[in-house]
């Protein structure tokens, strides 16, 4: 990001702008502030180029004799997008408007400019230039007269303010449109390769602002095309030379971006041919290289599901979504740990809610890992009392229970003995206690209950287990298929039903689902007790 050192001197004395210019022009960022500031923004931001240490520091310096010209001033470079970063404003310039009337009126316009009031009459209280102009962070009253080394001080230090929040500003729009383009890509559904191919560019046309681009895969010399946002785009691939670009490559000048998206076998690449988002590609790349690994692990995960479904082999997702759970364990921990320093609260507020979309990829990802392996061995079976086990599980997810404001209530017939795998049948109910809850709070009946049962049947050689919510039901194809490995629900990609169909089924044991639209849910389990 370019450095803004654009100043507007106000006054209506010619011989004082002449002076204020005169001294800016020959600022050094030598001085003992301009240094004392650079350490302090080298605390706040290490990873940025260092500042013009110890060489002189050029301010792009405009004047003005009236409030009014210099407002159309403001104005015209605000609307040019080079607007000014600091204003020496005159308090009495007589006949026009007085220094507090510009201030406000530039505040109507600019609201990030930094201002220094100067005056050598005590027209106004500074509070009462506070309540008329507002955001004092970016305000100063300072009187005639003054030192020259004042001017100085204040001219760095306030343009230095102004573009730390600019970059701070950036810096919150783009990540927010990262979490935006994140959460599309984590959310969406997987259906078919080709539709992977499309979300994944979607997902960067959104993020660069632009309605043109290609996704594509290299084959030995070849570019073959996945997708395109439109027909005329498959004239791109001309573009691409035969050279093999291993690493993102991004051109200021036309705005284009290739960025490799290598998934295994397959060398795949996005293909940008002109942005539209007004950020250079200097301040975009970080925030690129992160969606860039979203979109890898998407197609990771989308390519062994489609193996899955062609070859069965769902195991061999497993090692894949482990790096993958890895990843979002450490981005998770990473955040948290941003989060807890930062002092700005909407900084705070948006890294838990990145926190919170992170956690719900983090489930599912962990869910398709325990599904392909870790419940697919043989049960180790011991003794069980069942009320001990629903009272694990309800602990378990006692948290969900209660965010979803859920009434629950457990009948458990006395001395219920069965021979199983205890952690793995506290799995399964616990799975089946998380899609309840879900269920009932996103319900508009009004109702928040889930019950859970547990008993004999008639001759004991078996135990019925049934876990019930009031949430909205489902229809019949959604019931029929619910236990099948990758099914969606509704707006939920879990696998909680799926796994636990495989406990029950590893323990020899039968589930079922008995549900409609608008009467709530129950699913049944009956397993054997020996």
């Amino acid at each position: 990001m370019k450095m803004n050192r654009r100043i507007l001197i106000v006054d209506d004395r010619e011989d004082l702008r002449k002076q204020l210019s005169r001294l800016l022009s020959h600022s050094d960022s030598k001085s003992e502030t301009s240094s004392l500031i650079q350490q302090i923004r080298n605390r706040i931001s290490p990873d940025k180029d260092p500042a013009d240490n110890g060489q002189r520091v050029t301010y792009e310096i405009d004047a003005a004799d009236q409030g009014k010209s210099a407002y159309e001033m403001v104005k015209d470079s605000f609307t040019r997008n080079e607007p000014y970063a600091l204003m020496f404003l005159d308090m009495r310039m007589p006949p026009g408007w007085n220094g507090l009337e510009t201030a406000q009126r530039v505040r109507s316009i600019d609201k990030e400019i930094q201002i220094v009031i100067m005056t050598a009459y005590a027209d106004y209280e500074q509070q009462e230039i506070v309540e008329h102009v507002g955001d004092p962070e970016k305000l100063l009253y300072l009187k005639k007269p003054f030192h020259p080394e004042e001017i100085r001080q204040l001219a760095f230090a306030m343009t230095e303010n102004w573009n730390i929040n600019r970059r701070e500003k950036d810096r919150l729009i783009l990540t927010n449109r990262l979490l935006r383009e994140n959460s599309f890509l984590t959310h969406s559904k997987y259906t078919s390769l080709n539709d992977t191919y499309r979300t994944v560019l979607d997902a960067f046309l959104a993020f660069l602002d632009t309605e043109s681009g290609i996704m594509g895969r290299r084959i030995d010399d070849q570019v073959e095309i996945c997708a395109v946002a439109s027909s005329r785009d498959e004239k791109l691939v001309r573009k691409l030379g035969s050279d093999h670009n291993s690493q993102p490559v991004t051109d200021e000048k036309d705005g284009s971006a290739y960025l490799p998206l290598p998934a295994g076998e397959f060398d795949g690449f996005v293909f940008i041919p002109r942005k539209s988002i007004e950020f250079p590609y200097e301040q975009l790349n970080p925030f690129l290289e992160i969606l860039s690994e979203s979109a890898r692990d998407v197609l990771k995960i989308a390519f062994l599901l489609h193996q899955s479904s062609n070859h069965g082999v769902v195991r061999a997702v497993g090692t894949a979504v482990r790096r993958v759970v890895d990843s979002l364990q450490a981005t998770r921990d990473q955040l948290k740990d941003a989060g807890e320093t930062s002092a700005d609260s909407a900084m705070n507020n948006l890294y838990r809610d990145v926190q919170a979309r992170i956690e719900e990829a983090l489930a599912l990802t962990e869910g398709i890992e325990s599904y392909c392996s870790g419940h697919a061995g043989k049960p180790s079976r011991m003794r069980h009392s069942v009320a001990e086990l629903v009272s694990q599980a309800i602990e378990g997810e006692r948290q969900v229970i209660d965010d979803a404001g859920v009434h629950l209530s457990s009948t458990v017939a006395p001395r219920v003995i069965i021979d199983c795998d205890g952690p793995m049948i506290v799995r399964a109910l616990r799975e089946l206690l998380r899609n309840a809850a879900g269920a009932v709070a996103a319900g508009d009946s009004g109702q928040r209950d889930i019950s859970i049962t547990a008993a004999y049947l008639d001759d004991e050689s078996r135990i019925h287990l049934a876990v019930t919510d009031s949430g909205r039901g489902l229809d019949a194809e959604t019931s029929e298929h619910l236990f099948d490995a990758f099914y969606t629900c509704g707006d939920r990609n879990g696998l909680g039903a799926t796994i636990a169909k495989q406990i029950v089924d590893n323990h020899g044991g039968e589930i079922s689902c008995n549900s409609s639209p608008d009467t709530g849910t129950t699913i049944e389990i009956i397993l054997p007790v020996g």
